[in-house]
């Protein structure tokens, strides 16, 4: 009898290790993991992003990408995604490459390249708490990684992901294989 109980305990205790193991590998899931290589149905453009005027869907050397670009100075060029944020969700690790050029600032300091981020409750109420938006004033030297974690607002269910040339006089954005994850709030 007891060694029956003892191999009914292992048992329990190996299907909540097994459990709790899936559940933080799917909490470790991309909740967006976009390299612009699949196509709409229609074939003009990539699946799941919207459309905006002044983007277009490039290819380079075989590799495609979206591309943001400023042709009317001073008008705010923008591309506009909501990702759902699972329950519980502390931290976010958003990485993404991108490449800058042609850039002429506008006419303030904060009209540059940069991605906007907000968050909305599950009502689409906006939340006050805005992570910082990563910014670039300059051109770069071709394509460069970025990444940044931000911690997830209390209540927030959505994140507006809105990679911006906000506001420039001149400039070109390209962006290509963006992640958005969550990550363990210890993982910082």
């Amino acid at each position: 009898m007891k060694k029956r109980q003892t191999s009914l305990l292992i048992a329990l205790l190996s299907a909540f290790i097994l459990s709790a193991q899936a559940s933080s590998a799917s909490t470790q899931s991309a909740l967006l993991d976009s390299n612009f290589e699949q196509s709409s149905a229609d074939q003009t453009w990539p699946a799941g992003w919207p459309q905006p005027a002044n983007s277009s869907w490039e290819t380079e050397d075989g590799n495609r990408f979206l591309r943001l670009t400023s042709s009317v100075p001073g008008k705010l060029v923008m591309f506009y995604k909501e990702i759902n944020i699972p329950a519980g969700t502390e931290m976010l690790q958003i990485k993404w490459k991108q490449r800058v050029s042609g850039l002429v600032k506008g006419t303030q300091s904060w009209h540059d390249a940069r991605l906007m981020l907000e968050f909305m409750d599950g009502n689409r109420t906006p939340i006050s708490t805005k992570p910082n938006a990563p910014a670039t004033g300059s051109d770069t030297n071709g394509w460069v990684e970025k990444e940044i974690t931000i911690n997830v607002a209390t209540g927030a269910r959505i994140l507006k992901f809105m990679p911006t040339l906000f506001q420039v006089n001149a400039g070109t954005l390209d962006l290509d294989d963006i992640t958005i994850s969550p990550v363990a709030s210890d993982a910082r």
